[in-house]
Protein backbone atom coordinates (compact mmCIF):
# COMPACT_ATOMS: atom_id res chain seq x y z
CA UNK A 1 0.00 0.00 0.00
CA UNK A 2 1.41 3.41 -0.92
CA UNK A 3 1.68 6.27 1.56
CA UNK A 4 -0.47 9.34 0.90
CA UNK A 5 1.60 12.27 -0.33
CA UNK A 6 -0.96 14.98 0.46
CA UNK A 7 -3.70 15.64 2.98
CA UNK A 8 -6.09 18.55 2.51
CA UNK A 9 -7.51 19.97 5.75
CA UNK A 10 -10.39 22.44 5.71
CA UNK A 11 -11.40 23.57 9.17
CA UNK A 12 -15.07 23.85 10.10
CA UNK A 13 -16.28 27.42 10.20
CA UNK A 14 -13.39 28.63 8.06
CA UNK A 15 -14.73 28.08 4.56
CA UNK A 16 -12.09 30.31 2.99
CA UNK A 17 -9.06 28.54 4.39
CA UNK A 18 -7.40 25.19 3.93
CA UNK A 19 -4.06 23.58 4.62
CA UNK A 20 -2.43 21.17 2.21
CA UNK A 21 -0.16 18.98 4.29
CA UNK A 22 2.76 17.46 2.44
CA UNK A 23 4.46 14.13 3.08
CA UNK A 24 6.90 15.56 5.67
CA UNK A 25 4.23 17.28 7.78
CA UNK A 26 4.75 16.03 11.36
CA UNK A 27 2.28 13.38 12.47
CA UNK A 28 2.79 14.29 16.13
CA UNK A 29 3.51 17.75 17.45
CA UNK A 30 4.99 17.98 20.95
CA UNK A 31 3.30 20.51 23.27
CA UNK A 32 4.69 24.00 22.80
CA UNK A 33 6.45 23.17 19.53
CA UNK A 34 5.75 25.28 16.46
CA UNK A 35 4.73 23.14 13.49
CA UNK A 36 6.09 25.49 10.81
CA UNK A 37 8.72 27.83 12.26
CA UNK A 38 9.37 29.31 8.81
CA UNK A 39 6.91 30.49 6.18
CA UNK A 40 7.17 32.08 2.75
CA UNK A 41 4.36 34.34 1.57
CA UNK A 42 3.93 33.73 -2.15
CA UNK A 43 2.46 37.19 -2.82
CA UNK A 44 5.74 38.70 -1.63
CA UNK A 45 7.68 36.71 -4.25
CA UNK A 46 5.46 37.24 -7.29
CA UNK A 47 4.90 40.77 -8.48
CA UNK A 48 1.25 41.56 -9.26
CA UNK A 49 0.07 38.24 -7.78
CA UNK A 50 -3.71 38.18 -7.75
CA UNK A 51 -5.32 35.31 -5.92
CA UNK A 52 -5.80 33.76 -2.51
CA UNK A 53 -3.02 34.10 0.04
CA UNK A 54 -0.66 31.17 -0.40
CA UNK A 55 1.81 30.47 2.37
CA UNK A 56 4.51 27.84 1.99
CA UNK A 57 5.25 26.34 5.41
CA UNK A 58 8.75 25.03 6.14
CA UNK A 59 10.08 22.98 9.03
CA UNK A 60 13.17 23.98 11.01
CA UNK A 61 15.40 22.24 8.44
CA UNK A 62 13.90 24.32 5.60
CA UNK A 63 11.90 21.48 4.07
CA UNK A 64 8.40 22.23 2.72
CA UNK A 65 5.76 20.60 4.92
CA UNK A 66 2.57 22.37 3.88
CA UNK A 67 0.78 25.06 1.93
CA UNK A 68 -1.83 27.29 3.54
CA UNK A 69 -4.56 28.66 1.26
CA UNK A 70 -6.51 31.65 2.55
CA UNK A 71 -9.35 33.43 0.76
CA UNK A 72 -10.50 36.75 2.21
CA UNK A 73 -13.81 36.58 4.03
CA UNK A 74 -16.65 38.19 2.15
CA UNK A 75 -18.79 40.82 3.79
CA UNK A 76 -22.51 40.13 3.53
CA UNK A 77 -23.36 43.84 3.86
Amino acid sequence: MSEKKFQLIQHEGCEGSANLRLLDFPTEIPPGEITAPNSILIHELIENYDGPSLILDLNAAGRAIGIEILYPEKDDD
